[in-house]
């Protein structure tokens, strides 16, 4: 009890008072101060370089390009495959309708597309050479039985 009046004069509670307003402040100065400091230490970006979008636009073209180049050597296949004797017209259309794809934001799918076709082409059967019959007693080139 001694030490509580001891503590109860006027100049500790003012030294009380003054911290609690100080810590208020503190609190309430603290987001504005930190965003200040944030905002120094890393400082928003400024706009784009026109030169980006001339990049942007000519990485395009060339997968645009790319994509395309993909697609004739698609048709030249399934031109060959059609000399051949298979019936590709299903395999064209789908080609034809994976060439319409050929935009910026569905490119990847078009150049997906395509190499599904390329993949279905068939292909004539190679002949494959006979195997050689060694009959009883005889023994295959090299020593093996």
């Amino acid at each position: 009890m001694d030490l509580l009046l001891r503590l109860a004069n006027g100049r500790t509670l003012l030294a009380l008072l003054a911290a609690g307003c100080g810590l208020i402040l503190l609190l309430r100065v603290s987001p504005a101060s930190l965003r200040w400091l944030h905002d120094r230490r890393y400082p928003p970006q400024k706009a784009s370089n026109p030169l980006g979008d001339q990049i942007l636009r000519e990485l395009s073209e060339k997968d645009r390009l790319r994509v395309e180049a993909l697609h004739r050597g698609l048709l030249d296949e399934l031109a060959a495959a059609k000399a051949q004797g298979f019936d590709v017209a299903d395999l064209e259309t789908r080609a034809q309708t994976a060439a319409s794809f050929n935009v910026t934001r569905t490119r990847a799918e078009a150049e997906r597309l395509l190499n599904e076709v390329r993949r279905d082409i068939p292909i004539k059967e190679s002949a494959e050479p006979p195997l050689p019959q060694y009959g009883k007693g005889q023994s295959a080139p090299g020593g093996a039985p």
